[in-house]
């Protein structure tokens, strides 16, 4: 198995960050506070964890199932939601 110091895995490219709050900038949310934290910030001022389960079950979230946690990326739920921006 061949052997990476640490400049060969990280990018020097800087990454760019959304317009969200530092705590979501990065695309997957893992679990589901994290994804009912982000639901919220996107105006859903009533979710909770229960109801993302809920919601996720009933296949009304784009979420994926990792072991026995709930994952879910930023751009899908704002695409299943109709919130995200067009691009020009």
């Amino acid at each position: 198995m061949p052997s990476y110091d640490e400049s060969e895995r990280m990018s020097s490219q800087p990454t760019e960050v959304s317009n969200d709050d530092a705590v979501y900038a990065g695309q997957i949310l893992d679990g589901a506070k994290m994804i009912s934290k982000y639901l919220v910030h996107l105006g859903f001022a009533d979710m909770t964890e229960k109801r993302v389960f809920h919601w996720a079950s009933d296949g009304r979230l784009p979420v994926k199932k990792i072991g026995n946690r709930l994952v879910a990326n930023k751009q899908s739920l704002l695409r299943h939601f109709g919130l995200q921006q067009e691009t020009k």
